[in-house]
């Protein structure tokens, strides 16, 4: 199998909401009216897909997931995912470098490792 390759968060585009390490994008204007079709990859940063509205497929570490509204996809740097959206989705894409969200205390620290281990929830 060749190797997965490693996407790096966009740092040198800015965008209203966004500062160093840390982006916020609307789905809707990222998939300009098309399909995205993603090839598999991984990140070193943290990926949350927040859908309000949201058709395809996402597969994680392997593991394919169908989206239905109201979901969240939460990614840890180093998972390997492909995405597969629709035109019609909606919702935002967040995404932040490891340092940017440093737990100020042992209680967030143990939310936050709990949160990471677990890649969909519904709302």
């Amino acid at each position: 199998m060749d190797r997965i390759p490693i996407r790096h968060i966009n740092t040198a585009k800015k965008e209203p909401d966004s500062s160093e390490g840390f982006s916020i994008r609307d789905i809707k204007v990222l998939l300009a009216g098309k399909d995205m079709v993603q090839e598999l990859h991984r990140h070193d940063f943290f990926h949350v897909l927040a859908l309000k509205k949201g058709m395809g497929n996402h597969e994680v570490d392997f593991t394919s997931y169908e989206f239905c509204d109201k979901s969240l996809f939460f990614m840890r740097p180093g998972q390997v995912h492909q995405l597969i959206l629709k035109a019609e989705s909606t919702g935002y894409l967040m995404e932040f470098k490891t340092d940017f969200y440093i737990p100020p205390d042992k209680v967030s620290k143990m939310l936050m490792c709990k949160t990471i281990n677990k890649n969909l929830c519904h709302l």
